[in-house]
C-alpha cells in the first residue's frame, strides 16, 4: 500500500507499506504421517489417542507477520 503527496511543483513524497501475513493467521503444515503404536499396546484394545507417534502438527508453512515501511522523496 502506498500514497504519494505533492510537496511542491517538482517535489513529491511517497510513503509505502509492504506486509506479509498482515493478519497473522497461522498456516499449518501437514501433520506427521508416521503412526506407530507403543510396545505396551495390545491387539484388540482400543487405540490410545496419546500413543507415541500420534499425528502432530509440528511446523507452520509461513512465518509470522512481517511489515516494511518506507519513504521516498523525489525532486
Amino acid at each position: 500500500m502506498g500514497k504519494t503527496f505533492s510537496v511542491r511543483e517538482q517535489v513529491k513524497l511517497q510513503f509505502r507499506v509492504d506486509a506479509t501475513n498482515a493478519f497473522n493467521h497461522p498456516s499449518f503444515y501437514t501433520p506427521n504421517q508416521n503412526l506407530s503404536v507403543g510396545s505396551d499396546q495390545k491387539v484388540g484394545e482400543p487405540f490410545d489417542a496419546n500413543a507415541a507417534g500420534s499425528q502432530q502438527i509440528t511446523r507452520i508453512t509461513q512465518g509470522g507477520r512481517t511489515v516494511q515501511l518506507g519513504a521516498r522523496l523525489s525532486f
